[in-house]
C-alpha cells in the first residue's frame, strides 16, 4: 500500500530540522563465543539494535532535531586497538599531519571531530570499562571531543542485577576528562542476552520501564547537542565576522 503524500507542513519540519552527527563507539572486539558457551559471539550487536531502534523511534518524535547515527565498531579499526601502532603513540603524539596515518586512523580522527555528540555502548569487563573503549577513544586528543556531549548505554551478558552498573560509573570521569560530558540519565542493561533478542527487540521483563529510560537518555543527549552546535556556529560566524572586519 502506498503512503500518502506529506503536508506542507511536513515536508517544512522535516527540512528545517537540524541534524546531528552522533557517533556510537561499541565497546568490544569480541567475535567469538567463549569457552564457556554461556554467551553468544556478540552480546553487543543486540544492544546496538535497541540503541538505534530507540533512536529512530526519538528522531520520528522529534519536531526540530534529528541524530544521525555512525557506528564505530573497534573490530573495524585494528590500528587503533593495537597498543604497539606508531610505537605506542596516539595519533596526536604521533603526527600533526592526519594524513600520514593508517587510514583507518584516519577515519577515526575525522568521525570524533565531525560528530556533535557520541554514545558509548559497551559492555563491563572485570567490573570496569572494557580495554577495546580506552584503547579506541584514547587515540584520538581530548580537543576533537571538547564541548560536546554523551550518553551511555552499558551492559552484562549474565543475570547479575549490577551488570553494567559498575561500567556506567567508570565511564562518567573517562568521558569527562576526554571533554565529551555524559548526560545524567544512563542506560543499563543486565543480563542483556536475556532480555533482548538477536534483532535488538526487547523480550524480557521492565520493558516499557527500559524503554523510558533510553527514552529520556536520548532526549537529554539531543537537548544538550543541539544547544551546542548552536553556539558552536554562533561562535564560527563571529569569528568569520571579526576575520572579515579585520580585512576590510
Amino acid at each position: 500500500m502506498s503512503q500518502a503524500p506529506r503536508s506542507v507542513s511536513e515536508d517544512v519540519t522535516m527540512a528545517s530540522k537540524r541534524i546531528l552527527n552522533c557517533v556510537a563507539f561499541l565497546g568490544t572486539t569480541r567475535s567469538a563465543q567463549p569457552f564457556f558457551k554461556a554467551l553468544p559471539p556478540r552480546t553487543g550487536d543486540r544492544v546496538l539494535a535497541y540503541v538505534q531502534s530507540a533512536v529512530t523511534s526519538v528522531n520520528e518524535a522529534s519536531p526540530d532535531v534529528e541524530l544521525s547515527i555512525t557506528v564505530i565498531d573497534p573490530i573495524d579499526y585494528p590500528s587503533a586497538t593495537n597498543l604497539c601502532t606508531n610505537d605506542g603513540n596516539p595519533t596526536y603524539y604521533h603526527t600533526m599531519d592526519m594524513t600520514t596515518l593508517a587510514p583507518d586512523l584516519q577515519k577515526l580522527v575525522g568521525l570524533v571531530e565531525a560528530a556533535d555528540c557520541f554514545l558509548v555502548v559497551c559492555p563491563e569487563y572485570n567490573h570496569t570499562i572494557p580495554p577495546a573503549l580506552t584503547a579506541i577513544m584514547n587515540q584520538v586528543g581530548c580537543s576533537k571531543y571538547a564541548n560536546k556531549v554523551s550518553g551511555t548505554v552499558t551492559y552484562s551478558g549474565f543475570s547479575s542485577a549490577g551488570g553494567g552498573a559498575r561500567a556506567a560509573v567508570a565511564l562518567r570521569p573517562f568521558l569527562s576528562e576526554l571533554g565529551c560530558l555524559p548526560v545524567s540519565k544512563q542506560v543499563i542493561v543486565p543480563d542483556a542476552n536475556k532480555v533482548l533478542d538477536e534483532a535488538g527487540e526487547w523480550v524480557g521483563e521492565h520493558k516499557d520501564g527500559a524503554a523510558k529510560t533510553m527514552a529520556d537518555m536520548l532526549g537529554q543527549l539531543t537537548y544538550f547537542a543541539d544547544a551546542l552546535a548552536a553556539k558552536k556556529e554562533k561562535v564560527a560566524e563571529a569569528k568569520a565576522a571579526a576575520e572579515a572586519e579585520a580585512k576590510a
